[in-house]
C-alpha cells in the first residue's frame, strides 16, 4: 500500500487495498480519486469511501467499488451495511460568544456518534490563556469545555473550532468571539503635504469609536478648508485630517479624541504650517481697538513757562480785547434780529425767534443743517477752539483767526449752557430770510 501511494498519490487502482482511512486525505482537495480493482472488506472503516461515493465527491460515483463481507461475498460498495457506523454529530453552546476584555469565557463542545469520536478545540492560535477540560457523560457523546482566562482584543474576530473525529470521518462547529474593548490610538503623524497637508491617524476599537478633534484644547468644527476623512478595516479606523491650503493661523496642537461606549483615548500632535508674517514682537504696534473714538478728541497743548510778564500781559489785553468783540457782536446781532426784514421766511418761518436767540438748540441745528447748510458740529468745534484760546493766552491771535474763518465761512454760532445762537453768514446779510441752499 505504501508503494502504492508513492507511485500515484490520486490513482490508488489496483493496489490490492482491503482498507483505507480518510485521514490521509484530510489535507488534499481532492478532484478526483481512483480506487477501482482494489477489494475492499466490508468494514465500518471504508464506511466513508460508501458516503463519498453517494455524495459524489473525488468523482467515486463514477467507479464500480467492491468489498468482501463476512460471509466472503463480494458485492458492490454501494450495498454494504453496516450499523452503528456513522459520521460524528457535533453542538456547542454558543454560536457567537461576546466578551469584554479582561474577562473570563467557558464554552462547551459535545461530539456524539459511533464509534464515539474524540473531540477538540483548536486553539493554536489564540492569544488568550486557555484549558481544557474533558467530560464523558454518556456512552455516546463526548464532551470538552474550553475555558478562557483574561481575553485580549487580540482575540477579537477570533474563530473557535471544535472537531469530532471517529474512523467515518469529521465534523466541526465554530464560535465566532468578540471581544468588546475601549479604544486606542495606534498612530498619530505630524502633518505632510501630499495634494494637501494630512495629519495620518490609525484608531481602533470595539464597537467602532466616533472620532472628533480639538485645536488648542477647543473643538475643530470641519470646514471646507480643514476636514477629516478616514475609512474602517475591520475594528481598525485609518484616515487624515485634511487641510487645504493652511495659513499660521492654523498652527498649534491638535488632539485626535476617540469614543465608544467601554471609554475613550486621546492624543496630541502639533501641527506647524507656516511662519507669522510679522514674527518679531509686537508691542511697539497700536490697535485701534485700543482706543476709544470721541467726536471731540481734546486737544493738549505743551508749552514751557514763560517768564516774561510783559508777553503775558499783552496775551491778557489781547484776550480782554476778543472777549469784548464777541459781546459786541452779540449785542449788534440781537439788535438787528429783532427787525422784521431779518424775520424767518419760507421754510424758516416756522421757527420762533425769541430776543434774537433760538431756545431749542438741537431742533435749531436740525433745521439749520436742512435749510442753510449748517454742520451738526460746528458750535462743538467752536467750544473746542475757545477752549484752546483760554487754555493758553499766547495763542490768543491764532485762535481768534479760526473762530473768525469759522464763523465767516459758515456760519456764527454761540452757545452757553442750553443756550444757542447760530446764524448762517447769509442769513446776516440778506433781507428776504433764509435761503434755501448755503
Amino acid at each position: 500500500m505504501s508503494a502504492g501511494l508513492q507511485s500515484s498519490p490520486r490513482d490508488l487502482s489496483g493496489n490490492r487495498l482491503t482498507t483505507l482511512s480518510w485521514q490521509l486525505f484530510q489535507t488534499l482537495r481532492l478532484f478526483e480519486l481512483r480506487l477501482e480493482r482494489n477489494l475492499f472488506n466490508c468494514s465500518c472503516d471504508i464506511r466513508w469511501i460508501q458516503l463519498w461515493q453517494e455524495k459524489g465527491e473525488a468523482n467515486l460515483q463514477y467507479q464500480e467499488l467492491y468489498c468482501m463481507n463476512m460471509d466472503a461475498a463480494i458485492i458492490p460498495l454501494q450495498e454494504m451495511n453496516i450499523t452503528q457506523c456513522d459520521l460524528p454529530e457535533i453542538s456547542v453552546s454558543h454560536v457567537n460568544l461576546t466578551v469584554r476584555e479582561g474577562e473570563n469565557a467557558v464554552i462547551t463542545c459535545n461530539g456524539s456518534g459511533s464509534p464515539l469520536p474524540d473531540v477538540d478545540w483548536t486553539v493554536a492560535d489564540l492569544h488568550s490563556i486557555n484549558t481544557h477540560q474533558t467530560n464523558l457523560n454518556w456512552t455516546n457523546v463526548h464532551a470538552i469545555n474550553l475555558t478562557l482566562v483574561n481575553v485580549t482584543s487580540e482575540d477579537n474576530g477570533f474563530l473557535l473550532t471544535c472537531i469530532a473525529e471517529n474512523v467515518v470521518g469529521m465534523s466541526n462547529a465554530s464560535v465566532l468571539l468578540t471581544v468588546y474593548y475601549p479604544p486606542r490610538i495606534l498612530t498619530l503623524e505630524e502633518p505632510v503635504l501630499h495634494l494637501e497637508h494630512c495629519i495620518a491617524f490609525a484608531v481602533h476599537g470595539n464597537p467602532a469609536p466616533t472620532l472628533h478633534w480639538l485645536h488648542n484644547g477647543q473643538v475643530l468644527r470641519e470646514t471646507e478648508i480643514i476636514h477629516m476623512e478616514f475609512y474602517q478595516q475591520g475594528e481598525v479606523s485609518e484616515g487624515c485630517l485634511l487641510f487645504n491650503k493652511p495659513t499660521h493661523y492654523n498652527n498649534g496642537n491638535y488632539t485626535i479624541v476617540a469614543t465608544n461606549q467601554l471609554g475613550s483615548a486621546n492624543q496630541t500632535i502639533k501641527g506647524h504650517f507656516l511662519e507669522k508674517p510679522f514674527p518679531e514682537s509686537t508691542d511697539n504696534f497700536v490697535s485701534i481697538g485700543d482706543y476709544e473714538v470721541s467726536p471731540t478728541p481734546p486737544i493738549t497743548v505743551t508749552h514751557k513757562p514763560e517768564e516774561d510778564t510783559f508777553g503775558v500781559s499783552i496775551a491778557v489785553g489781547l484776550a480782554a480785547f476778543a472777549c469784548v468783540l464777541l459781546v459786541v457782536l452779540f449785542i449788534m446781532i440781537n439788535k438787528y434780529g429783532r427787525r422784521s426784514k431779518f424775520g424767518m421766511k419760507g421754510t424758516c418761518s416756522h421757527l420762533p425767534l425769541a430776543g434774537g436767540t433760538f431756545q431749542d438748540c438741537p431742533a435749531l441745528i436740525a433745521h439749520m443743517e436742512r435749510c442753510c447748510g449748517f454742520i451738526p458740529t460746528l458750535s462743538v468745534l467752536v467750544q473746542s477752539l475757545l477752549k484752546r484760546m483760554l487754555s493758553s493766552p499766547l495763542l490768543f491771535v491764532e485762535t481768534v483767526m479760526e473762530i473768525y474763518r469759522l464763523v465767516v465761512l459758515t456760519c456764527m454760532c454761540f452757545c452757553w449752557a442750553e443756550v444757542c445762537m447760530c446764524f448762517p453768514y447769509q442769513y446776516l446779510t440778506a433781507s428776504t430770510g433764509c435761503p434755501e441752499e448755503l
